[in-house]
């Protein structure tokens, strides 16, 4: 899987290629109408060869035991046609519209461990997928599997820089869709206009500009309508892992800052709604809680020579799309999180020894965090760290946007 994983993030999203083939500045897509500064062909053919089977059938590996059997998949996109709502008011109604969309599938055939299973996962709407029949597809991409790779596209199409994606999803999905507030499950009716009664066709970019940590989802889709009752770490049975790869705060303006004239108030529009779309105070509250052990951050973290770089990963100027400029810097940044994420594991994800999950091997030395990595200090009582099946740990479940 890795090498897989590595050439699709690594090696192919190049901005020239040095045999002369296709590229994101190549400019064959200049012969048709216009839909992005670089050419996201490249991208289309990148997910196509990610989705083929590398191996035959009989070689691959069976489920594995650390994957749910039925892997819930959320990606968040933005909708630029918009979802219409309708609330009625007793005589009179109000109209709004939302364009935070997502979609919603069930992966089988990948794992083999326990689902998660809830009164809000079961209620929600999702299209299933089998990677059985992704193997077993011969040449070519199955056209279900082709249109979960372009939704992932739709996800990271970063306005104006990458291709906006077009998606379609039947009407039912939008009528029976689980939202992420309490009492979400019971499905808010959009009101589609009468000609849009199979499915609803739409054009989408990057779902971070409206929703770039879709923590909220992980969270439902684990622990149901309610916020997590069990945070405590002695009582912490799963917990919500979101990887941030840039987690630099957004620009703030100094004092003074915008002056009231009409360009820097039009420049600094766009990124206040941005900010404000993504401000969450249900999930900045429990986070600010160091006792709460149901969520725990991934993040990059980079000194040189003892200072703290300005920025985290290598690809981190010019937006995010530094990556592109050379090789090295996405080869750099894939082997830094994979060490963030070896040493989260081995340092940071953790629970009491109180906690019934590693009871079992409580009092053993090498299981035990001694000092608390956030303060330094020591910790009021030992911390182990769950490093999945090898403990038995607590399910965990994804809630990461895309990279970039």
């Amino acid at each position: 899987m890795l090498p897989s994983l590595y050439d699709t993030w690594v090696t192919r999203p190049r901005l020239v290629d040095p045999n002369g083939g296709l590229d994101l500045l190549s400019g064959e897509d200049l012969n048709d109408p216009v839909v992005s500064v670089l050419n996201a062909n490249l991208l289309d053919k990148i997910k196509r060869q990610a989705l083929l089977p590398s191996g035959k059938p009989s070689q691959t590996h069976p489920p594995y035991s650390y994957v749910a059997k039925y892997l819930h998949v959320f990606m968040t996109v933005s909708n630029l046609r918009g979802i219409p709502f309708t609330v009625e008011f007793g005589n009179s109604t109000y109209g709004m519209q939302t364009h935070a969309d997502r979609a919603h599938y069930t992966i089988g055939d990948l794992g083999s461990r326990a689902s998660a299973e809830n009164g809000w996962i079961d209620r929600d709407s999702s299209e299933s997928l089998s990677v059985v029949d992704l193997l077993g597809a011969g040449p070519s991409v199955p056209p279900e599997w082709d249109r979960y790779g372009t939704c992932a596209l739709a996800s990271s199409a970063f306005p104006i820089g990458l291709a906006p994606r077009h998606l379609a999803a039947p009407i039912d999905g939008y009528l029976q869709r689980s939202y992420p507030v309490t009492g979400g499950a019971y499905a808010i009716s959009p009101s589609f206009p009468p000609d849009e009664t199979a499915e609803f066709a739409a054009l989408n970019v990057d779902g971070g500009l409206i929703n770039n940590n879709p923590f909220d989802y992980a969270q439902f889709t684990l622990m149901g309508d309610a916020s997590a009752e069990k945070t405590d770490g002695a009582e912490a049975d799963r917990a919500v892992i979101m990887v941030a790869p840039f987690p630099e705060p957004p620009a703030f303006l100094p004092k003074g800052q915008p002056i009231a004239e009409l360009l820097p108030v039009v420049r600094a529009l766009f990124p206040a709604l941005i900010n404000q779309a993504r401000f969450k105070v249900g999930e900045l509250v429990p986070a600010l809680d160091p006792a709460d052990h149901s969520r725990f951050l991934i993040a990059p973290h980079r000194k040189l020579d003892g200072k703290e770089e300005r920025y985290t990963i290598a690809c981190g100027l010019l937006g995010g799309f530094a990556g592109f400029l050379d090789e090295k810097f996405r080869a750099h940044d894939f082997q830094l999180g994979r060490r963030n994420c070896q040493a989260f594991l081995r340092s940071t994800f953790g629970v009491p020894d109180s906690n019934p999950i590693v009871a079992g091997i409580s009092g053993q030395q090498q299981f035990r965090i001694a000092p608390n990595m956030a303060t330094g200090q020591p910790e009021k009582y030992p911390i182990i760290p769950l490093l999945g099946d090898a403990v038995g740990g607590p399910a965990a479940i994804l809630a990461a946007h895309e990279p970039g």
